[in-house]
């Protein structure tokens, strides 16, 4: 006899309203990386933080050569990336790698990047990646505000969780504007 198993989004909505309106039920939200493509801008600003494949281009862009008869520092890196399996559109994948070089160069080099190369390397990706993540929430209602406003707004007996995995502190600026001290709610950010 086989089962057969489908998906009832009712009964898991039904779910969803039990758990949210029940005050002793833990409950936490996981914030990933598309959430700030959410927050409403202008268009032409839009996003306001983009998202992994939009920041790798950016960052390619900026950090690469502007000659490419003449090949920099990362651009050989990214050459050398794809030679692995990793993608090089991935920036998480870039800094894994620059990341495993510099563990692997200690004292000496790896694949023609000294061991200060590779520190240098990650230390300019990083910083460009701080200054595209470094952003203010445009105004007191996006979602983050909306979310900062309803766990602060309701009474549990347990603290409400929020996780976050991205780079920015855009959770943690909407809770700031609406509270000074966070009472019961644990903002726990996730960083690689």
């Amino acid at each position: 006899m086989e089962f057969v198993t489908t998906h009832d989004p009712i009964r898991h909505l039904r779910h969803l309203r039990q758990t949210l309106s029940q005050d002793k039920k833990p409950i936490g939200f996981f914030l990933s990386a598309g959430c700030p493509l959410a927050v409403e801008i202008p268009k032409e600003k839009w996003p306001l933080i983009p998202d992994v494949r939009n920041l790798t281009r950016w960052i390619n862009e900026h950090l690469s050569s502007a000659d490419k008869t003449k090949p920099n520092r990362y651009d050989k890196l990214i050459e050398e990336l794809g030679k692995t399996d990793k993608n090089p559109e991935n920036i998480e994948d870039i800094l894994s790698f620059v990341r495993g070089l510099k563990e692997v160069a200690k004292g000496g080099t790896v694949r023609d990047f000294s061991e200060n190369d590779v520190i240098e390397l990650e230390k300019e990706v990083c910083k460009k990646i701080v200054s595209k993540m470094n952003v203010e929430l445009p105004d007191k209602n996006t979602p983050y505000h909306k979310l900062a406003s309803w766990v602060t707004s309701i009474d549990r007996a347990k603290p409400v969780e929020i996780f976050t995995t991205n780079y920015d502190l855009l959770m943690e600026q909407a809770l700031a504007c609406i509270i000074h001290r966070i009472r019961g709610t644990i903002v726990v950010p996730i960083y690689g």
